[in-house]
């Protein structure tokens, strides 16, 4: 569920890290998420693979959707690229 104000601002993060005073309220930021959990927060589903150009800009616009909706005044993305295989075995969690 997203939040019904997000309010991010990246300024908010370089205010801290360049030691210019006190941000209006401590920076959220988080390094990784579920993608369970990014599913939860936007009501979608993420591309299953990330192999086409589609795929990616999709699950681009969504986690950046994600980390909007949730709050966080940092957006964390990665490489898009789909690796052959499996690099560990899946995890299920509950969110409910």
């Amino acid at each position: 569920m997203p939040l019904l104000h997000p309010d991010p601002g990246f300024g908010r993060l370089l205010k801290v890290f360049w030691r210019q005073g006190e941000p209006d309220r401590v920076p959220t930021i988080e390094f990784w998420c579920d993608r369970e959990m990014m599913e939860a927060v936007i009501g979608e589903q993420m591309p299953a693979q990330w192999r086409s150009r589609e795929e990616r800009e999709l699950a681009l616009r969504l986690i950046i959707r994600f980390w909007f909706e949730a709050g966080y005044d940092y957006v964390c993305i990665g490489p898009l690229a789909s690796l052959p295989g499996r690099l560990h075995a899946p995890r299920k969690i509950r969110l409910s």
